[in-house]
């Protein structure tokens, strides 16, 4: 029994019970009332039926397509898996018309999300509409005023942390995936998704998240152009003119002149103590004649939460780390190349 799981997925709590029994050697038969009910990815089905329940000498009977796979006559593993495309294609189908739907209320002007933003609640009278929360909203407004008057987003996320002001998920009373060691500390994102949602100058704005997929859980953020806006149609927190003075600031501290010397690993190195990324940084460094800049790295999540003592301190030389890199992978080149030659 797998109430209230997707087809689509395979991880199911009552699904893997059912395969621990059968390495167990515990079963020796699966009956489904018909095979979507088996699963409804395509590609993990056929790994089921074609390879995992026959290692195992596992019998499948889908009462409702009539298969056997014991029968010769009913044992017709083509038919059975342009079935299971079609399950598919069903549910990717049921997919593609609920979004259309969710996308036309959203052009309307109708709120469809599960939680309202932080600085508003649902309307009791209609869920569709916003109303302003007062206490977040006030919350909102001060990020906006601290910005403003140049308190960057790391000093704004310390202030209101230090303050034990509840960040957006738990003042929500939400519980959404893991919990990392900072778990309640404001963090960059969160501010700057404040900063920058055009909902709080009475422009509703939806779609700024969305599953990378029908099968896919993850939640990923949207480009600005694909947001979903419709303008005066909710309360206002913020107005319009210290909203663009914000956004003015994001604009011009973007465009930034910056030394853009290229950093070979920039993104690829990762912190041995909490597996968070190494930010690289150039340090200016002025000669008798020449400007030389030196790249050192450090555990990005140390230093945003550094207050908290959240991972340790570290330093990496990265010219010595791209160098030591380069030669171990020209070492490696070099021993393929030995390799290719004695074959030949």
């Amino acid at each position: 029994v797998d109430d209230g799981f997707t087809g689509t997925n395979f991880n199911r709590i009552g699904f893997n019970r059912l395969i621990k029994d059968i390495k167990n050697k515990k079963i020796n038969m699966v009956i489904v009332k018909d095979l979507s009910r088996l699963g409804r990815d395509h590609i993990e089905f056929g790994t089921y039926v074609e390879k995992i329940f026959p290692e195992n000498n596992i019998r499948l009977v889908a009462i409702g397509d009539m298969y056997d796979s014991a029968s010769i006559e009913k044992n017709n593993t083509t038919m059975v898996l342009f079935k299971s495309m079609y399950n598919e294609m069903y549910v990717k189908d049921i997919s593609d018309k609920i979004k259309m739907s969710i996308y036309t209320k959203r052009k309307m002007g109708q709120f469809l999300g599960a939680v309202a933003p932080y600085g508003y609640k649902k309307d009791k009278l209609d869920y569709h509409k916003l109303v302003i929360d007062e206490y977040s909203a006030s919350i909102v407004r001060r990020i906006f005023n601290m910005f403003i008057k140049g308190n960057s987003i790391s000093s704004i996320c310390r202030i209101l942390t230090n303050e034990q002001i509840l960040i957006p998920s738990i003042y929500k009373n939400l519980n959404r995936g893991l919990k990392s060691t900072c778990y309640g500390e404001w963090t960059n994102r969160t501010v700057t998704d404040i900063l920058t949602n055009p909902t709080y100058i009475g422009n509703l704005t939806q779609g700024r998240l969305k599953k990378v997929n029908y099968k896919s859980k993850k939640i990923i953020h949207t480009k600005k152009e694909d947001w979903i806006i419709v303008k005066n149609s909710c309360p206002q927190i913020i107005e319009e003119n210290i909203f663009n003075q914000v956004q003015n600031i994001f604009e011009s501290n973007k465009n930034k002149t910056r030394n853009n010397q290229d950093i070979l690993l920039k993104g690829l190195v990762r912190c041995k103590e909490c597996n968070h990324t190494i930010g690289f940084r150039k340090q200016k460094i002025n000669r008798k004649k020449d400007i030389v800049y030196k790249i050192y790295g450090n555990c990005n999540y140390f230093l945003k939460h550094r207050y908290s003592n959240a991972c340790t301190p570290h330093n990496i030389n990265y010219q010595e780390l791209e160098k030591n890199i380069i030669r171990e992978v020209t070492r490696i080149i070099s021993r393929v190349d030995k390799l290719k030659i004695k074959k030949e």
